[in-house]
């Protein structure tokens, strides 16, 4: 009986090892598969792989993430593909242009639900969560936000006996002779601001004047209208007037000196002065935005949003809240001279050291409004209107017409 005993123990012993090893490899079986694309360069991505999912998978050992980096070039059309062919990811990086249409199609999942969960979610900059809100639903968490405003050369101003940025319309051109100046020879050492084509530039003026590009949904256009039309006319005006000075010098450049102000995001001109012009960097301001009818400055969001057909939502929210963190959304921020997300950002060592940052958190992000919500109109037909505009080859009016008229509806 004894050894009959040991035998069934024995049995019972080995049967309980097998079924630990089964559930253990079950458990390992289950645990939770995130795919991630995401589009970035080279530091930004290493901060994903080697700090933040390390991070999250230790503190959640059965989800794994995946990130992916991909490039802008046909992004969309290979994320509508996978979707189409069921194998898209889970989380994906929705651009601020793009949020309408996956709405829409049911590619970006609404985020509400979770987001009502969340009370941390109110550290969240008000005008950065706008950019990302479609027909009054939240589709993303924020990834990284640039303002579109103008940047100055106080070093410039200071020079031209200018104290102060121009705040009008009507000040951004009695400003202009003051900043530009000419050489003997009739070249244009110095022009006050470049007045080039640019569907960025005109959408913010049509905003400072009181209009709006397109219906929230983007079916129809709205920038065919009186506000359209004074918009476009002072942008003509400005065109003609910044080249009425002569030719400008060639390889002109704002931190050259060839330019006191211009146009554009912090990220388009910090990185390059931090590493070629230090000592001109103290000198680099950024501005309120202008103002005609309204006081207006556009944001431009690109976030990360849940895919609506993934099954692994939940997780990938925990996922969204991880990165969201204030060190790592700052930490990415960081890498592309962009906007943190969080109010909490504010006290945060790069917003506090970088007076560019800062400036254009306080001066230009209450005055923001999203950049459209719609990939519309076609920004190189708008340039080729604008073209033959500049040249006299159409009139403002025509324009206008002709570019609502080739208005493509988001929901086709």
């Amino acid at each position: 009986m004894t050894g009959r005993r040991r035998i069934i123990s024995l049995l019972t012993i080995i049967g309980v090892l097998v079924c630990l090893f089964v559930m253990s490899g079950m458990v390992a079986a289950e645990k939770t598969h995130l795919v991630m694309w995401i589009i970035t360069n080279d530091a930004g991505l290493s901060l994903f792989n080697e700090v933040i999912v390390p991070q999250f998978e230790a503190a959640y050992p059965n989800i794994v993430v995946e990130v992916m980096n991909n490039t802008w070039t046909d992004y969309t059309n290979k994320l509508i593909l996978t979707t189409a062919s069921g194998v898209a990811p889970d989380i994906f990086l929705l651009a601020g242009n793009m949020r309408g249409a996956f709405a829409e199609q049911g590619i970006a999942r609404p985020l509400d639900d979770f987001i009502a969960k969340w009370p941390e979610y109110s550290d969240f900059i008000p005008e950065v969560v706008n950019a990302v809100r479609y027909k009054g639903s939240l589709y993303g968490i924020p990834l990284l936000t640039s303002a579109r405003s103008i940047f100055y050369r106080s070093d410039l101003l200071e020079q031209a006996g200018v104290d102060k940025p121009p705040a009008t319309w009507e000040e951004l051109r009695a400003i202009y002779p003051k900043l530009t100046k000419v050489t003997p020879e009739g070249q244009v050492s110095q022009l006050a601001m470049p007045i080039t084509i640019d569907f960025h530039f005109w959408y913010a003026l049509l905003k400072q004047a009181g209009g709006e590009l397109a219906t929230e949904d983007g079916n129809k256009p709205l920038f065919n209208s009186p506000q359209g039309l004074t918009a476009l006319r002072y942008y003509m005006d400005m065109y003609d007037y910044s080249r009425s000075f002569g030719p400008m010098v060639g390889g002109a450049d704002f931190l050259k000196g060839n330019y006191a102000m211009e146009f554009g995001g912090q990220h388009w001109r910090l990185p390059t002065a931090k590493i070629s012009y230090p000592d001109l960097v103290p000198y680099i301001h950024a501005a309120p935005p202008l103002k005609n009818e309204k006081q207006v400055a556009v944001i431009y969001t690109d976030s990360l949003a849940i895919h609506g057909s993934s099954k692994n939502a939940d997780a990938a929210f925990e996922f969204l809240k991880w990165y969201s963190k204030v060190e790592n959304n700052t930490a990415f921020n960081e890498i592309n001279f962009t906007i943190p997300s969080r109010i909490s950002s504010l006290r945060t060592d790069y917003v506090r050291t970088t007076h560019i940052i800062d400036e254009v958190m306080r001066l230009v992000l209450p005055f923001t409004e999203p950049w459209p919500n719609h990939n519309n109109p076609n920004q190189s037909q708008w340039t080729s209107e604008f073209s033959k505009l500049v040249d006299r080859q159409t009139t403002p009016e025509n324009m206008l017409d002709t570019l609502a008229r080739a208005w493509v509806p988001v929901s086709n």
